[in-house]
This record gives structure tokens, C-alpha cells and sequence, in this order.
């Protein structure tokens, strides 16, 4: 006698111990079996590919929230030992500091980027092939990067602003490199943990996003998410959807291009340094008509070298 069964347990181990359970208690003989596993269904595949991909892009937003930490170093040691002040001394302006500051960084923050996306489309493995499955995928994933690229550097340099001269830079740029990993990594948790509690998006959900759009590492992790959603849609469900949509990765690239253009015209404005005030204040004061006929100590020499003139 053949017995045929067909099971759906995930533990292997448990098809054994049931064989064994019906052969001891009806057949009351022994009993040898041939297991045989099912074929995984395709949509079982891009499942699991989806979920490798989502794990992927939460682990991936930690080390790139360290990269605009560690450039904006030497900025913060600028500060700390007045070099700037000298710069901004010796004339050199703010919007020539910052778009020099801003340019050497970019290209050191694409290096990591570029290596990156060629690693993707040269390993493409199980986790990687929501992002390199169609053209318009990788498209979609490389301008992301570059928006934000284009958007970190400007937030980054705008906290620097915001602290103060006296603090260590090591402090300051773990701050830094604390504020971008909570917004990138914390942020996007969160968000989509509650959207797949809600099932649908709220008013009070709505305004949490756009709170949290104003950080550049969530606009990104949202972005690679929304592709990631995207692809699920297109495998499992069927449904055409296009990657540079408003939903899936257009708004995040806008929202990153404009903020980066916002937070440095903000850096600008309120980029002042306090000791370039104090000291043409100082200046100022010491040549007003008042304090022009102001005697300070001098010796033989100067006196005689002002009597010869």
C-alpha cells in the first residue's frame, strides 16, 4: 500500500514524525517513506527577494548616514580652530567658502555612491534584483542617491552652523552622525511600521511624513522603499506602476532636490561668524571721531620716525 501526502508544514522534520505517528498507531508495521519537497511557487521567490531587499535598505541607511558625517570634519575643525575666521578675515566670502567646501565634498560623497551601484548591478544577488530588474528600477535608485547626494551636504553643513565654537569636533560630528542615523534609520522604521498597522494612510500619518521630510536620510530610505513596493506590485499583483511616480520615488527625489537648494540658501543667511562681528564692531568703534584722538603708548623710535615725516 502507497500512502501520498501532501503537506504545507515549513519543518521538514515534521512530515518524519507524522509518517511515523501512522504507522505506529493504524498500519502497526514499518513503514519507509521518500520525502519529496514541493517546488517553491515563483511568487514565493519574489516574496522573499522583497523582503531581503527591505532588510537590505534598513541596514544600508546606517553606513550611508556616516559618510556626510565623517566629511564634515574638517569644517567643524575649522571652527573649532578659528581657521575660518582667519579665512573670512582675509576676504575670503561665505558663498565662496561653502560652494568650495560643498563641491570637494560631493565628489568625495559620490565615490562611495558610484562604487555602490556598480557593485549592484555586478553581484545581483537575491536581494539586490528589486533594484536591478528593470532599467527604469536602477534609474529610479541612481538618481535617489544623487539627490540626496545633492541634499545631505547642505543639512549637514547648517548643523554645523548651529553649534557653537567651543564645543569638541568629535562631539559635534557625532551629533551629526546621531541626527542622520535616528532620521534615516529610526524614522523609516516607524513610519512604515505604523503604515502597515493603519492599513491606510491618515491625516495624523500624512503629518508625521511631513515632519519627517525634512530630514534628507528618510526621504531616502522612503524612496527605496517605494521601490521595493513598487516591484512587489508589478510581480505578485500585477499592477503597473511606474518607479518614477509621485508615490514611489518622485516626490522623495523633488523634495531632496529642493531642500538641498533651501538649506543652502539658509546656511547663507544665517551663516555670520560671531568673531567676524565682534571684531568689525571693534573696528568701527575704535574709528569713530571719538576715539580717534585716543594717545597709545609709544616709544623713541615710532615718536622719531613721526617727527621725520
Amino acid at each position: 500500500n502507497y500512502l501520498t501526502l501532501f503537506h504545507r508544514s515549513p519543518y521538514v522534520h515534521e512530515a518524519a514524525i507524522f509518517n511515523s505517528e501512522v504507522a505506529r498507531h493504524s498500519l502497526r508495521s514499518k513503514l519507509s517513506f521518500t520525502y519529496h519537497p514541493m517546488p517553491e511557487k515563483d511568487s514565493m521567490e519574489t516574496f522573499s527577494q522583497i523582503q531581503l531587499s527591505i532588510v537590505m535598505v534598513i541596514l544600508l541607511l546606517i553606513p550611508i548616514a556616516s559618510v556626510p558625517a565623517s566629511l564634515i570634519a574638517s569644517i567643524v575643525r575649522e571652527k573649532s580652530n578659528k581657521s575660518k575666521l582667519i579665512q573670512h578675515l582675509n576676504g575670503v566670502s561665505k558663498v565662496v567658502y561653502w560652494t568650495a567646501n560643498w563641491c570637494i565634498d560631493l565628489g568625495m560623497i559620490l565615490v562611495p555612491v558610484v562604487l555602490f551601484l556598480i557593485g549592484l548591478v555586478s553581484l545581483r544577488s537575491v536581494s539586490q534584483t528589486v533594484f536591478t530588474a528593470s532599467w527604469e528600477a536602477f534609474a529610479a535608485l541612481s538618481v535617489l542617491f544623487l539627490s540626496y547626494a545633492f541634499a545631505i551636504l547642505p543639512f549637514c553643513y547648517l548643523l554645523t552652523a548651529a553649534y557653537s565654537s567651543e564645543l569638541s569636533p568629535t562631539s559635534v560630528v557625532v551629533g551629526i552622525l546621531l541626527v542622520n542615523v535616528v532620521s534615516g534609520f529610526g524614522f523609516t522604521i516607524a513610519y512604515f511600521l505604523l503604515l502597515s498597522s493603519l492599513q491606510r494612510a491618515t491625516v495624523a500619518l500624512a503629518i508625521l511624513r511631513f515632519g519627517f521630510c525634512v530630514f534628507p536620510s528618510f526621504n531616502l530610505g522612503y524612496g527605496m522603499v517605494g521601490i521595493c513596493t513598487a516591484y512587489y506590485q508589478h510581480a505578485l499583483r500585477r499592477q503597473t506602476t511606474q518607479y518614477f511616480s509621485w508615490g514611489v520615488c518622485l516626490s522623495p527625489i523633488i523634495i531632496l532636490l529642493a531642500e538641498g537648494v533651501i538649506f543652502l540658501v539658509m546656511l547663507l543667511v544665517i551663516d555670520e561668524p560671531r568673531d567676524v562681528t565682534a571684531i568689525s564692531r571693534a573696528s568701527l568703534h575704535i574709528n569713530s571721531p571719538q576715539h580717534r584722538n585716543i594717545s597709545f603708548f609709544q616709544d623713541d623710535d615710532v615718536l622719531a620716525e613721526e617727527a621725520a615725516v
